[in-house]
């Protein structure tokens, strides 16, 4: 249903929010409505600002939607370090079972050789969604 959803009237209202209520979070839902509106490199760009990833560094959802938003751009193997981000910030047991899920997911989607690296010589995505081969 996103094709129904206009997402240009939802940014612009976010806009409004953001005038009233100037926080990080607001920014990282605008960031959202920007995304579905024009693209996922579009979200990434406002996500990727130094202030808003300061001061959400530790905000499991931050990662999370920075991960959906790699994903969806076709930067899986980043994408696959920012589920594990998100994951390693939240206690929650449905939202663990949910990025391990998308880390499956994205397991099978990254090239990787017979010892686990990837065809570019980075970290597997399969290490990383059992916490192997992370700094802990």
């Amino acid at each position: 249903m996103a094709e129904a959803t206009d997402w240009a009237t939802i940014v612009t209202l976010y806009d409004r929010l953001l005038e009233w209520e100037p926080t990080a979070v607001v920014a990282l839902n605008r960031a959202v409505a920007v995304a579905m509106a024009t693209g996922p490199t579009e979200g990434l760009a406002l996500l990727d600002d130094p202030g808003l990833a300061g001061d959400l560094v530790d905000y499991h959802l931050y990662h999370s939607t920075r991960a959906d938003l790699l994903r969806r751009a076709g930067r899986l193997e980043e994408a696959a370090v920012a589920y594990g981000e998100a994951r390693q910030r939240t206690g929650n047991t449905a939202e663990r079972s949910f990025l391990d899920r998308r880390l499956a997911e994205l397991e099978v989607s990254v090239p990787r050789d017979q010892g686990g690296q990837t065809l570019t010589g980075e970290i597997g995505v399969g290490r990383l969604a059992s916490g192997h081969g992370q700094d802990q």
